[in-house]
């Protein structure tokens, strides 16, 4: 397990719904997240931009790229947006490896 307990958190920034998590996304972890985004989706009327920031996150699995993906597809369904903001080193390789970069957008600051 990492030394970060694994936490999401979920606010507002400059009209968009933002995501933060911290910690590793795995089998265990990927749930909670999940749950957090769909609770993002239940609680905006129409389009949703959503911004999931993954600066704090160690460690990543199957299971992650599957609620991200998941929530891909929600928001364009909605006529939304997704961010993935500030993918920690680890997650940015698991999504060039997987060719997902190409697909989804990422911001830095």
């Amino acid at each position: 397990m990492s030394e970060n307990p694994f936490r999401v958190t979920r606010g507002e920034r400059d009209g968009s719904t933002v995501v933060g998590v911290e910690g590793e996304v795995d089998a265990s972890t990927a749930p909670t997240l999940e749950a957090e985004v769909a609770l993002a989706l239940a609680e905006a009327p129409g389009a949703l931009d959503l911004v999931i920031d993954l600066s704090e996150v160690g460690f990543m699995d199957s299971s992650g790229l599957r609620v991200l993906i998941s929530a891909l597809n929600a928001v364009r369904e909605r006529e939304g947006t997704l961010t993935l903001h500030e993918p920690s080193e680890v997650v940015a390789q698991l999504l060039e490896v997987t060719q997902l970069a190409g697909r989804l957008t990422i911001t830095r600051d």
